[in-house]
């Protein structure tokens, strides 16, 4: 017998946090790098995106539906208790209001970055995949990671230590170094410290998923 939809939501309400995400989305990846960092217990629902395997999109579309939310089947989607997020920044910050520790020693910095990543996704998206010219944000990003924070040299985005902006910036540069070399060797060396992090897991994907 299929599931209620409000067999669904007491599904979804089982634990505080439900992350709804792929593995190989950029956004989702996001909220799994803040997820990591806070260390907060959730479970996590891999959705199958193109095809018709495990949890659909379908059934995703009936969970939003189930908060009285307008479906549409896209990652990430949190689920925190009785209340749904969507959108990476938002599901981000929403996190950093759970797990004071991602919030950024510099708010103003970050949020500078985290504009500037709207602008690298788009730019790195027409690259990638020939649409257009595009003019990626690098030295103004290389401006911000270098930025003094308390008289002492910023090691992330935002201050010296992993927060929001990071969260958010690390899956789209990770891509650009990998797979187009990044020319700014501040920006690879960033790179290179936050995959050392240790609750950093190298983001899988496809060199076209923007």
């Amino acid at each position: 017998r299929g599931s209620t939809r409000c067999d669904l939501l007491m599904f979804a309400m089982a634990m505080a946090l439900t992350l709804y995400t792929n593995r190989l989305c950029p956004f989702a990846q996001r909220c799994e790098l803040a997820l990591g960092f806070a260390d907060l217990e959730y479970r996590r629902v891999e959705v199958d995106l193109y095809g018709n395997r495990g949890f659909t999109k379908r059934q995703l579309r009936e969970i939003e539906s189930s908060f009285g939310v307008e479906p549409k089947g896209y990652v990430p989607v949190l689920v925190d208790g009785d209340e749904v997020v969507r959108e990476s920044v938002d599901i981000v910050r929403r996190l950093a209001v759970v797990e004071e520790r991602l919030q950024p020693d510099s708010e103003k910095v970050a949020e500078k970055a985290i504009a500037l990543c709207a602008t690298l996704a788009t730019e790195g998206r027409k690259m990638v995949q020939h649409t257009g010219s595009y003019d990626l944000p690098y030295a103004a990003l290389e401006l911000l990671l270098l930025q003094k924070t308390e008289e002492e040299e910023a090691f992330f985005f935002g201050g010296r230590r992993f927060s929001t902006a990071d969260a958010i910036i690390f899956p789209f540069l990770w891509r650009l170094d990998t797979y187009h070399d990044i020319p700014s060797d501040p920006l690879k060396a960033y790179v290179q410290r936050v995959k050392s992090l240790p609750f950093v897991s190298l983001p899988e994907s496809w060199w076209w998923w923007w």
